[in-house]
């Protein structure tokens, strides 16, 4: 076998080795990256369980309606530093916010986001954006601008998915032992 023969094999050898590293390459950043949706998921939802942001929503459910009557509460919106003590509901929109920011880049994908929180996600944005409304007064449109984005992907998403439930696995029986017909 002469040099050039030798050469040939080793460059081709040397091509499949870096090709198959390569592949392995593809095939870990997938995994890392399935791994951190994993985790942001989690976090996600670890943050969306806490005892603090289940009491705000309990907050904004039963008692902002209330306080935005009040003209002083309103004006709390448009001073330059809102107090969070006064306006915890603020704090929903920065959730949300964060939330919208990982979606929008492509740090977490629209899929497991929505299909775990569009509902919350529209939920809270028809219970905030007036809230939104008299901030961006002096803000600019851009307040709250991830929030508002998630809200929209989550209105389209709601109307493309209507039936999430996989169309190749059986339902369950659910039998409502409370139902009034069931006496």
């Amino acid at each position: 076998m002469n040099w050039e023969a030798l050469t040939a094999l080793a460059t081709l050898g040397t091509f499949f080795v870096v090709a198959l590293s390569a592949f392995a390459a593809v095939k870990q950043l997938r995994h890392l990256q399935a791994g951190n949706q994993s985790a942001q998921a989690l976090a996600m939802m670890e943050r969306w369980s806490s005892q603090e942001y289940r009491s705000i929503m309990r907050y904004i459910n039963t008692e902002l309606d209330g306080k935005m009557q009040d003209p002083d509460f309103r004006a709390g919106l448009e001073e330059a530093r809102v107090d969070n003590q006064t306006h915890p509901e603020l704090m929903v929109c920065g959730y949300w916010e964060q939330i919208g920011s990982l979606v929008k880049l492509g740090a977490m994908t629209e899929a497991a986001c929505m299909d775990m929180a569009s509902y919350q996600v529209l939920s809270m944005w028809n219970k905030l954006s007036p809230t939104i409304a008299i901030m961006r007064r002096k803000r600019g449109p851009s307040l709250f601008d991830n929030f508002e984005y998630l809200a929209a992907r989550a209105q389209l998403w709601e109307e493309s998915h209507a039936d999430t439930y996989p169309k190749d696995t059986p339902r369950m029986p659910i039998v409502d032992i409370w139902a009034p017909d069931n006496t």
